[in-house]
């Protein structure tokens, strides 16, 4: 699917990293393609070509892969730079595109205008969600009700600044802190959290928000400059966790102290802006102080979310098949039916090609994959079967994931396990929250 976003939104190149001993990525990735020049791949009948990057196993941490990605010269380095996460959930096509009119929008308004230059533009999900009475509700309460609970660690505190005299521009983001840090009480006294914004962040003509319900989900667009910055700074190993807050506190210092006075960063620095500083129009003095921005553009939950736990995955299954079985969404690139697919509207489920179900079975939510089978009275609910899978009479599956060729038993009752390809769960199991991983040897 987000391949399939990718090509909807007239991109051209896309470099997939994998880990090193990854043969299923490669091997998925060539079913859907076609061959292209130089070792490439052309996804299915579009333009988008696809470079499948294989990472050393010594590689950690997103910062580590660009910079192996940089390394590689895969990508010119004058392009300005689109990351997403491999668990990302794209649910419209637009919002990529979206997301890259922002960040292009950011850099050819502030030429015209007194607005500082956009270095990074990123995706916040609105997650927030109300009762009835129109009270915002907890992590708890979303679960409770069936929703996507955030972790602890995954809430933090945003600040951004809406501009008055240029509504066209993304929102700036000038303040972001993990909720742990904020409502942090080491003295144990029962403090009220503490939002502490340095003043010169706050500009006048500008609106700021501060919220919590805006969950970024690791999309990011950056600047070429922005690029350079990782060979200037090999401290930077995460994006979300160095990257992000490095610009953001820094933007509005400038693009040399994000640099910093190291050696190996002057240099880099200096050979990035090369061209900028030999201009006769330009000032090395407004280059080395260069107030840049970092923006968001921010869409709601349900067009955008991340499957990186298993109950994320599950409700991103369960909310792309409700969306696909209404009408109004049958020509969305990103909820193509595959062909030949039982649709059952009254119970929102997707029966592939191939699969039989036996008398008196029940499928509720859920996605069952090519050639599986049910047997008598099975009953799924919120639940999804991968390929060639067999389920036994009187079983019942929920909130779970089955890998493909595996056998569950008969009289089975599985809650919220996770069971992988090719596993033989023996007759009459009952299990909640497991997942059937054999030990090591």
């Amino acid at each position: 699917r987000t391949l399939t976003a990718l090509a909807a939104s007239n991109f051209r190149q896309c470099v997939i990293c994998t880990a090193h001993d990854d043969k299923t990525t490669a091997n998925l990735l060539k079913k859907e393609s076609i061959a292209g020049p130089a070792s490439t791949l052309i996804f299915q009948k579009t333009k988008l070509q696809i470079i499948i990057h294989a990472l050393p196993e010594t590689c950690t941490g997103s910062g580590e892969a660009l910079k192996h990605v940089e390394d590689s010269k895969l990508i010119p380095p004058t392009s300005h730079l689109v990351i997403l996460p491999g668990d990302i959930i794209i649910m419209e096509s637009s919002v990529l595109k979206q997301l890259a009119h922002a960040h292009r929008q950011g850099n050819l308004i502030c030429d015209n205008t007194d607005k500082p230059k956009t270095a990074c533009t990123m995706i916040l999900a609105d997650v927030g969600e109300q009762d009835d009475s129109g009270v915002p509700l907890k992590e708890s309460s979303k679960a409770k009700k069936g929703g996507l609970a955030r972790e602890e660690e995954d809430i933090e505190y945003i600040a951004l600044s809406i501009s008055r005299k240029n509504p066209e521009l993304s929102s700036r983001v000038v303040w972001k802190q993990s909720k742990i840090d904020v409502e942090e009480d080491e003295d144990m006294v029962g403090k009220a959290p503490q939002l502490v914004i340095p003043k010169p962040r706050l500009r006048c003509g500008e609106i700021t928000r501060v919220r919590r319900d805006w969950s970024d989900v690791h999309i990011y667009v950056i600047s070429p400059w922005v690029r350079a910055l990782w060979k200037a700074r090999p401290s930077l190993v995460s994006l979300q966790g160095d990257l992000i807050p490095l610009l953001v506190s820094r933007q509005f210092r400038g693009v040399k102290a994000t640099f910093g006075r190291q050696e190996q960063a002057e240099s880099v620095y200096a050979e990035t802006f090369m061209e900028e500083k030999n201009d006769e129009e330009t000032n090395s003095e407004e280059v080395d102080s260069e107030e840049y921005a970092v923006r968001a553009e921010v869409l709601d939950g349900s067009k955008v979310l991340r499957a990186s736990t298993v109950p994320a995955y599950l409700i991103a299954c369960r909310d792309i098949v409700i969306k696909s079985v209404a009408d109004e969404n049958r020509e969305n690139p990103c909820l193509v039916v595959p062909p030949d697919t039982n649709i059952n509207t009254k119970f929102n489920s997707f029966i592939l090609k191939g699969a039989e179900l036996g008398e008196k079975c029940q499928v509720k939510s859920s996605t069952v994959g090519r050639n599986a089978k049910l047997g008598t009275k099975a009953r799924l609910n919120n639940t999804l079967l991968m390929d060639n899978v067999h389920v036994g009479d009187n079983t019942i599956l929920q909130n779970s994931i089955i890998g493909e060729g595996c056998v569950i038993g008969e009289n089975c009752n599985l809650n919220d396990c996770q069971v992988p390809n090719g596993k033989v769960i023996p007759p009459g199991t009952k299990e909640k929250g497991e997942s059937f991983i054999d030990d090591p040897l």
